[in-house]
């Protein structure tokens, strides 16, 4: 015998004979059962979505926080996460949104910059051999002593900075005019020692003999020129 369930829905026993309204009724019934599975389905497909898509979005942000990661150069189409760095045009981009939009460079709410390209200078430029050369011990340019300073019409009394001086003209070589003999020209050296003393040693050599002199500034004032025997020149 036939069976009712408590929702009203008859099911058959083997060998009851079904009405056409009853086979009828079960295709209805059977069709609403396949219509509520395929509804549950894609609820649970949608749902399933909403869950990856959460997971994607968590992965973004975890990966945002961990600091940022080298990927290589850039190419598109490739689907970056957050703060993904690549290279591109020379200059490095971090990724600022998730996804594949955007190129670095021209769309700046995708990417950021990190660093820019330089300018070519440095060692970037120059050959090995060249890098090495930088490292190489350079030997300093012979030193040479400065050009004498010309005396001109000075009154010897009046030089006391620290220097080498020359006289080229007999005429200006006087005693009047602090020389140590009338008439030779020559070379005036000045050094200083206790400046704040005014202790000023004056050497003058003449072109043209060895008569060197020598004499002594102190805060007395210049004593009488004196030959390399000791002696005062008069």
């Amino acid at each position: 015998m036939a069976q009712t369930l408590a929702s009203g829905v008859v099911i058959p026993d083997p060998g009851d004979r079904i009405s056409a309204a009853g086979v009828q009724e079960m295709r209805t019934l059977g069709a609403s059962v396949d219509s509520g599975l395929s509804l549950a389905q894609a609820q649970v497909a949608q749902v399933d979505a909403q869950s990856r898509a959460r997971d994607a979005d968590l992965a973004d942000q975890v990966a945002g926080m961990e600091g940022m990661t080298y990927v290589g150069a850039w190419e598109s189409g490739t689907s970056y996460r957050i703060n993904d760095v690549v290279t591109h045009g020379g200059d490095s981009w971090a990724r600022l949104t998730a996804g594949d939009a955007g190129e670095p460079g021209t769309s700046p709410t995708d990417w950021g910059l990190v660093a820019r390209k330089g300018d070519g200078g440095g060692f970037g430029q120059l050959t090995e051999t060249e890098v090495v050369g930088l490292y190489d011990t350079v030997e300093p340019p012979p030193w040479s002593p400065p050009d004498p300073i010309d005396l001109g019409t000075a009154h010897l009394d009046t030089i006391t900075e620290p220097g080498d001086y020359t006289q080229i003209f007999a005429s200006r070589a006087t005693k009047a005019n602090g020389y140590p003999h009338d008439g030779e020209a020559g070379i005036l050296s000045i050094r200083t020692w206790n400046v704040g003393n005014a202790y000023v040693i004056a050497t003058f050599t003449p072109w043209r003999r060895a008569a060197m002199a020598k004499r002594t500034l102190y805060s007395t004032g210049w004593q009488e020129w004196f030959g390399v025997d000791g002696n005062t020149i008069r």
